[in-house]
């Protein structure tokens, strides 16, 4: 057999491996990459070299498949399983389930220990052969390096080798390209608990009777994949029952396989997708790992499911390669927005994960017999009495809907991976921000939050809000019509300036009109120097605008002079302004500003135009605004960014930009403040508090106090 390149590597790479010392590696290749051919090579060389061999697989599909491949390459082997007549060889393919049971008696030690999906080596029947034969060399091999339950692999394997990723390999051609489609959120999953690290099934089952999916299933088949072979994955053995009629029901050849059907018929009905007579299978829980049906095109996602792998392993069944193929995801579950596009990029970790529930309570690790009140780690029977909980299933429900085609660069775990791509991200953009803040700040103290009320505006605020706020997204202009946005990340009091009134004076009667006998109309309160105030202070005065007062021409306010005998002879005296100095004040602030260009000041008073006021324009509406303040940057902060957009019609309103910035001056703002409250500290006791406060562990501020002391 004539290996591709990147098989060529992995097998060097795991012989690499074990040259460094190391003694159970384990190789993570996308589904659909060729794992099986690779052991089966490794296994040939093995023999070639007189040692023995033991692959271990948990299902009789994948004892098959590893069979065949071995005997496509000329490998004689044995296998050890239920129904299979025993051979001595030195490989030798086993099934976990009769291997536990024969550990006492089978006469076989192998040198090696192949584990084919080797992310199940922490459940108890595989522990339990591992643990049989932990002195043998052991290669583990999956595309999915990650339990349901959290435990990791690092307790069986000691090194991770890895091979190509999914969009390497799509993009050589060795998988096929595919498109996704998928509803707007419709399952609500919210009061679904978690049960070893994924729904419930009892509730899921629940939940998905009130979810529009069995209509919508045979709808979008038709709309999208019409015809396409098809594999339906389902909740239980009554929702793939019922999903499968419907396609009957509609014309398709539909069939299903389900855990407790008989080998043979299962063998039967994925044969079917390859000869033509099945074109949608239903699956619960059998088609997720190891099943090589290569003409299937179709994945229809019925069954929510917080496990990645899970994702990964139904979704790469329809990925293989055949000429002029284009995968189709119907994800009417939303899988792909939970766990990202099945070719994203991700980082595997031998370390265990903590599983915890959607309310960020850990996931329950005991389960209670209902019947003896017996307590016992989850499982369907109880070990004490022998109860076993039913599960109630409802009709599920139809009803129409639509699948929308997902963009994968506007998708939440795209945005993610982008990230650390983007302009604020880099380190050369940060140092340049922080070089400009610090220039700023030796000029001009900067702070963090002011006491002013602003004159803000935005057009979709119900009601005002009078605060600018660190972390704020703001519009500003250069020149008058070419609109940008910036976040504010301080502000800059401005210098002292001298204040200055221009207030309306009475001046003295002119001589000609004293000599012709004029005198001031209401002598009573007009008299020579009295001070009228401003022009916007005559404006409001009701008491004597249009009474004792009046606005002329260009509202120039006057009053009346009246003659001493002719009652109806008056004539007019205009006031006279006369600049006055009102004392110091501030100018106000200036914003620094975090734009695409780096730091920049932004004086919201300089201003042009019908309304030079020194208005602040929001970006978002004031709720939206109030979710920004609230966030904490902590490792959640850009999935927070994302929601913000999700909930607030990001495709329209917002882009990759507006988060990866608003991400960027987060952290940025919280990094400052902490070096500014840090540098303000007198005492030890102070510093070790604003430390703890900023998130450093207790201890870390005493320690750091004595290094800056002794620096100084």
């Amino acid at each position: 057999m004539q290996l591709r390149d990147y098989q060529t590597k992995a097998i060097s790479d795991l012989r690499s491996s074990f040259k460094q010392g190391n003694k159970s590696p384990l190789l993570v290749m996308p589904t659909g990459s060729g794992k099986t051919v690779v052991f089966a090579e490794i296994s040939k060389a093995l023999e070639s070299n007189k040692k023995n061999v033991l692959i271990l697989v948990h299902r009789k599909e994948l004892v098959d498949q590893a069979s065949d491949k071995l005997e496509y390459v000329d490998v004689y082997h044995g296998i050890i399983a239920s129904g299979y007549k025993g051979q001595e060889n030195n490989i030798q393919v086993a099934s976990v389930q009769t291997l536990v049971r024969r550990l006492d008696t089978i006469d076989y030690k192998p040198d090696y220990l192949i584990i084919d999906e080797a992310h199940h080596a922490a459940a108890g029947t595989w522990q339990k052969i591992i643990n049989h034969y932990k002195n043998t060399y052991k290669i583990g091999c999956t595309a999915t390096p990650e339990r349901l339950d959290g435990k990791g692999l690092g307790d069986y394997f000691d090194d991770m080798v890895l091979g190509p990723d999914t969009a390497t390999l799509i993009e050589q051609g060795y998988l096929a390209p595919y498109k996704v489609y998928a509803p707007p959120f419709k399952v609500n999953l919210d009061k679904i608990t978690t049960k070893r690290g994924d729904y419930a099934k009892g509730e899921l089952v629940e939940e998905m009777s009130k979810t529009s999916i069995i209509g919508d299933a045979v709808e979008q088949y038709r709309k999208h994949a019409d015809g396409l072979p098809a594999i339906a994955f389902c909740v239980s053995i009554k929702h793939a029952e019922d999903v499968k009629n419907k396609f009957l029901e509609a014309g398709y050849k539909a069939a299903i396989v389900h855990g407790e059907m008989k080998t043979t018929d299962r063998d039967e009905a994925i044969k079917g997708l390859a000869n033509g007579s099945v074109q949608v299978l239903t699956s619960v829980d059998v088609i997720s790992e190891g099943t090589d049906v290569p003409v299937v095109a179709a994945a229809i996602l019925l069954r929510p499911t917080q496990s990645l792998a899970l994702y990964l392993q139904q979704v790469g069944r329809i990925l293989r390669p055949q000429a002029n193929k284009t995968a189709i995801i119907l994800d009417h579950v939303n899988s792909t927005r939970t766990h990202g596009f099945v070719d994203d990029e991700r980082q595997w970790d031998l370390n265990p994960i903590t599983k915890t529930t959607r309310k960020g309570v850990k996931a329950v690790g005991v389960e209670t017999c209902k019947q003896c009140f017996a307590t016992y780690k989850p499982q369907p029977v109880c070990p004490v009495c022998g109860y076993k909980a039913e599960t109630k299933e409802r009709i599920l429900l139809t009803e129409e809907g639509e699948l929308e085609l997902l963009n994968k660069e506007k998708e939440p775990q795209t945005l993610k991976n982008n990230y650390k791509d983007s302009i604020y991200a880099s380190k050369q953009f940060n140092d340049k921000i922080t070089r400009q803040f610090n220039k700023i700040n030796r000029k001009s103290n900067i702070i963090f939050e002011t006491e002013r009320a602003w004159l803000t505006s935005n057009k979709f605020d119900n009601k005002k809000d009078t605060q600018v706020k660190v972390g704020d997204n703001i519009v500003f202009y250069e020149g008058m019509n070419k609109p940008r946005y910036g976040i504010v990340v301080g502000f800059v009091r401005q210098t002292i300036k001298v204040g200055v009134t221009y207030p309306y004076f009475v001046p003295a009667i002119p001589n000609k009109h004293k000599e012709m006998g004029f005198n001031y109309a209401h002598p009573e309160v007009v008299q020579e120097g009295v001070n009228f105030g401003e022009i916007k202070d005559i404006k409001v005065n009701k008491e004597i605008l249009d009474k004792i007062v009046f606005l002329g021409k260009r509202f120039q306010p006057y009053v009346n002079l009246k003659h001493n005998e002719f009652v109806f002879a008056t004539e007019k005296l205009y006031l006279r302004r006369i600049r006055r100095n009102n004392g110091k004040s501030y100018k106000g602030y200036k914003l620094i500003l975090l734009t695409e260009k780096g730091i920049e000041q932004y004086d919201p008073s300089d201003k042009t135009g019908n309304n030079p006021l020194p208005t602040i324009n929001f970006k978002q509406a004031l709720k939206v605004r109030q979710q920004i303040r609230d966030i904490k940057p902590d490792k959640f902060l850009i999935e927070k960014f994302i929601k913000i957009c999700r909930d607030a019609n990001f495709r329209v309103s917002y882009n990759a930009d507006w988060i990866y910035r608003n991400v960027c001056a987060k952290k940025f703002i919280d990094t400052m403040q902490k070096k500014a409250e840090l540098k303000d500290c007198k005492t030890v006791e102070e510093f070790e508090a604003v430390a703890v406060k900023h998130g450093y562990k207790k201890g870390w501020g005493y320690y750091q106090w004595q290094l800056r002391n002794k620096k100084r």
